[in-house]
């Protein structure tokens, strides 16, 4: 559920900052409004996460220190270890140019390609995430 919000939050942030013109009223109530749903939308699903934590039998388990964490993801992947992103773009540029062109034509299966493999998340990704580092 991330993942649609998190593109639809991208495409209107691109979509504003590229867009040329003058800006009018309308265009801006209108990003502010997709914005504040997407707020709204974020705020629910916390509300519903909580709810579902204060339910008898929710199971946490936060008590493997991180670096067993890591490891069992690794051995769940499996794979090899990765020093870069498989699918990489040349530059930042050229990954908006890819990303705009891909929302541009509605092309769905282009904009899957942007996604990272648990593997490349679990090697690339995850180690530099503050949630990494205390206070956990």
């Amino acid at each position: 559920m991330r993942l649609p919000l998190l593109v639809l939050t991208s495409v209107l942030l691109l979509c504003a900052a590229c867009s040329s013109g003058p800006k009018d009223a309308a265009g801006t109530i209108a990003i502010a409004s997709s914005l504040s749903a997407a707020q709204a939308d974020s705020v629910a699903r916390a509300r519903q996460d909580s709810t579902n934590r204060a339910q008898p039998g929710y199971i946490v388990d936060s008590i493997l220190p991180i670096e067993e964490d890591v490891r069992r993801f690794r051995a769940a992947v499996g794979g090899i270890a990765v020093s870069a992103l498989a699918e990489a773009a040349p530059s930042r540029d050229a990954l908006v140019a890819q990303f705009a062109a891909a929302v541009s034509e509605r092309d769905s299966v282009a904009l899957r390609s942007f996604a990272i493999s648990p593997r490349e998340f679990i090697d690339l990704v995850y180690p530099s995430s503050p949630y990494t580092k205390p206070p956990y």
